[in-house]
């Protein structure tokens, strides 16, 4: 299109991202979650996102870590984040009406729950999640 310039900044930021770093951010983060460390967790993918903040997954991960730590209103903002940047990510759009079903907000959690059954009707999680919704199934 005639963005030359534009194009070649583009390849030089991403020559300079060092994805390696992320990786370990990431995978370091996966290792605390898993472990029950969520606030070690929460720190790595925080890195993360320091240096790519355009990871949906990324911010999926930083979701369930602060949801684990009880910080709910921070959880569901990084996974609006996450569906904002991939709208079809069910992860994601399941884990945002977990945390509105833990807010107490269960009319929104339903209607994640419903968006994810309408991008993949046969998923579990949210078919169980949405006959659940207001029960906490947490």
């Amino acid at each position: 299109s005639g963005k030359h310039r534009k194009a070649l900044a583009r390849f030089i930021e991403l020559s300079i991202t060092d994805i390696d770093e992320i990786s370990l951010y990431i995978n370091n983060g996966k290792a605390s979650y898993r472990s029950g460390d969520y606030i070690a967790a929460a720190e790595s993918f925080n890195q993360a996102l320091q240096m790519q903040n355009n990871y949906p997954d990324i911010h999926n991960w930083m979701g369930l870590a602060l949801l684990a730590c009880k910080d709910v209103e921070h959880a569901l903002e990084h996974f609006k984040n996450a569906i904002n940047i991939n709208g079809k990510f069910v992860a994601a759009i399941i884990n945002a009406g977990v945390a509105c079903d833990m807010s107490g907000e269960i009319d929104e959690a339903r209607k994640y729950y419903m968006r994810a059954l309408e991008i993949n009707p046969d998923n579990p999680e949210a078919r169980e999640r949405l006959a659940s919704a207001g029960r906490s199934l947490n």
